[in-house]
């Protein structure tokens, strides 16, 4: 999406706002860069999200019709996920593109694109929270919680918009932007915990033999559900 990414001088013109030496329409390789790109984008991007979408939808034709091989391939995007919320690999492999999507439409509107960004950041937001796909109760915790840190992060961004060099408002600022991050940092050592846990402790993701903090609890034994 770099050759997407236009900004405006002051003289009118416009140039990549990774290159800023490459002028938006102008014969320095700029459209080569824009041919390049787009087709990286139709093939590599919505062609592999158009792929990963057709197998989560034929996923449970193929699991019912015992396509071992199909399943097998396209595991990737399922089975870290319940059962019942194995089309979640979808919206996190679509979550990213859209998220580079803001920088794009609104390169000369720093406040627009957080807004945007707390839009998509929101939504994804609330599809997790409404199907709670990971299997590990704890993760759709961690996951939740860094989602929020991350639009606090985005909209805390806007303070350094009209911050002077020096002063309180710089300072509140910073400390800000490190406490989120520091909030953000403690959820991934809770991420990599689970993940080593899972390597030491062989057992089913979520189930009654999991760790209690892991489930949020204690699992109901299976005879009195």
């Amino acid at each position: 999406l770099a050759p997407l990414t236009c900004y405006t001088h002051p003289n009118g013109l416009q140039s990549l706002l990774k290159y800023p030496n490459v002028i938006c329409g102008g014969d320095n390789g700029h459209t080569a860069m824009m041919v390049a790109g787009l087709i990286l984008l139709v093939v590599g991007v919505f062609g592999f999200l158009s792929l990963c979408i057709y197998a989560a939808y034929m996923m449970p034709k193929w699991s019912a019709g015992d396509n071992r091989a199909l399943v097998q391939s396209f595991r990737f995007l399922v089975f870290r996920f319940r059962l019942d919320s194995w089309w979640y690999g979808v919206p996190l492999l679509v979550r990213g593109p859209l998220l580079s999507l803001p920088i794009v439409l609104a390169t000369d509107y720093p406040p627009v694109q957080t807004i945007m960004i707390n839009v998509i950041l929101s939504i994804f937001l609330i599809v997790e929270t409404l199907s709670w796909p990971w299997k590990v109760p704890l993760l759709n915790l961690m996951d939740m919680w860094m989602t929020l840190c991350l639009m606090l992060l985005v909209t805390g961004s806007a303070l350094y918009v009209s911050v002077s060099d020096s002063g309180a408002m710089q300072n509140f600022a910073s400390a800000f932007s490190t406490g989120v991050m520091g909030c953000i940092g403690a959820a991934m050592v809770v991420m990599f915990i689970v993940a080593v846990s899972a390597l030491v402790h062989r057992a089913a993701m979520g189930g009654a033999t999991e760790y209690a903090v892991f489930n949020l609890g204690k699992v109901a034994d299976a005879k009195l559900v």
